[in-house]
């Protein structure tokens, strides 16, 4: 009986020191980057490509306030990818034997932006992580219509003003994850933006971005 005392007693200290060695590495910095696929959501854009790829990168740093959760603030930098819209419209010509117009309309529409927030980390078991994070986001967006007409065989290019505008909004997102050991884990994540825009484009309307995603976090 004794000997089986001191074994559960040893399994049980074992397993509270590999805890809490993962655990420990959610006190200090963190470098996490991430990519994946964001969706636009604008009401005035309709026939447009609204899907496309993002990278973002964050450096913060955590602490733990109660085992097994610890908080933390962040920095950094996200491109959001772009909204696209490409059409081709042809004019016919009244006089017979005219290859009649053909006018091609090329619209881009992108967001970048720096954010600041704060994150927190729940270790569900030591190694299974559920994160969650909210900021502020300040995005510079940009902004061009651009075309060409063939007429007669003749191309004639309209290159377009490039426009930007800059403005503050909001973000949060939720993370599930795995510590592969003290400094590495990856997870899944969804992220949310939500800003304001103006443009020929867009018209003057609040913009949401969602960001489906894999991020790799190294805590030093």
């Amino acid at each position: 009986m004794k000997k089986a005392r001191i074994s559960m007693a040893t399994a049980i200290a074992l397993a509270l020191s590999s805890f809490s060695a993962v655990s420990a590495a959610d006190t200090g910095i963190f470098v996490r980057v991430s990519g994946g696929n964001s969706h636009y959501d604008i009401k005035d854009a309709s026939g447009y490509d609204k899907t496309d790829h993002t990278l973002s990168g964050v450096v913060g740093w955590r602490w733990i306030t109660d085992h097994p959760f610890a908080f933390g603030v962040e920095a950094g930098y996200i491109d959001l990818g772009k909204l696209s819209y490409s059409e081709t419209t042809h004019y016919d010509v009244a006089w017979i034997g005219n290859p009649g117009i053909d006018e091609t309309t090329n619209a881009k529409y992108n967001a970048k932006g720096l954010l600041a927030g704060v994150n927190a980390k729940w270790n569900l078991d030591g190694r299974v992580t559920i994160t969650a994070r909210v900021g502020a986001v300040n995005t510079r967006t940009s902004a061009r219509v651009s075309g060409y007409v063939i007429y007669n065989g003749v191309t004639t290019t309209y290159p377009g003003d490039e426009v930007h505008q800059s403005d503050t909004g909001i973000y949060g997102g939720l993370g599930v994850g795995y510590d592969f050991n003290r400094h590495f884990g990856m997870s899944l994540t969804y992220d949310h933006y939500r800003f304001k825009a103006g443009s020929s484009i867009v018209g003057s309307a609040k913009v949401n971005v969602g960001v489906f995603g894999v991020a790799a976090e190294v805590r030093f």
